[in-house]
């Protein structure tokens, strides 16, 4: 039979090239002839608001935002902002997903939500803060649950789930993260492109 052919773009701020080849694997297995685009290295809003970009051509956009990443890019905020990292990466995600369905109507948007990755500074207190990672990261989660739910063409790469199954360190090695920037462990690599694909 003929393999359904599709371009799908991944936008990661993470180091994907493991994923990327796994999920081509994957893809194949399950009759799709998936071409895919990895964007360069933490690019994604760019890659999602230029007309140009690989990602505008896709028939599925991959938008993959990892806790260490994020859990850096909180840290660098000034501590008055932080209570608003959460609805301003989804306002962000939005403003970008926005411009893409415009230009392509019929792409499909699939972003990922966020595992839980505790600061390790306010302990259980962290539900109590917005000032707390753990407390923004629960609210993007919320947030992007509302996002998909009014836009047809997005959906949810549910890791957050998948942690809960298979625990923190099945899905990601932090010193893998420090040493080669990949977010998602070897383990848990074949388990999240079955998921993709499912979602494709």
């Amino acid at each position: 039979f003929e393999p359904m052919k599709l371009k799908l773009a991944i936008l990661a701020d993470s180091a994907i090239q493991l994923f990327a080849r796994e999920i081509k694997k994957t893809g194949a297995a399950a009759g799709m002839e998936l071409d895919v685009y990895e964007a360069p290295f933490g690019q994604i809003q760019p890659e999602l608001l230029d007309p140009a970009s690989r990602a505008s051509d896709a028939d599925f956009v991959l938008v993959l935002q990892s806790s260490e990443a994020l859990f850096k890019r909180f840290c660098s905020c000034p501590h008055a902002n932080r209570t608003n990292f959460a609805s301003e990466l989804v306002n962000d995600l939005k403003t970008g997903t926005g411009a893409l369905l415009e230009r392509k109507a019929e792409a499909r948007v699939i972003a990922s939500n966020v595992p839980e990755f505790p600061d390790g500074i306010f302990g259980h207190y962290a539900n109590k803060t917005k000032e707390s990672f753990l407390y923004q990261v629960r609210q993007l989660n919320l947030n992007l649950m509302d996002w998909s739910r009014g836009e047809n063409n997005a959906f949810i790469l549910d890791l957050a789930a998948l942690q809960a199954c298979y625990g923190s360190r099945y899905m990601t090695r932090l010193a893998l993260y420090v040493r080669s920037g990949l977010a998602i462990g070897p383990d848990a690599t074949p388990v999240i492109a079955s998921e993709v694909v499912k979602i494709i």
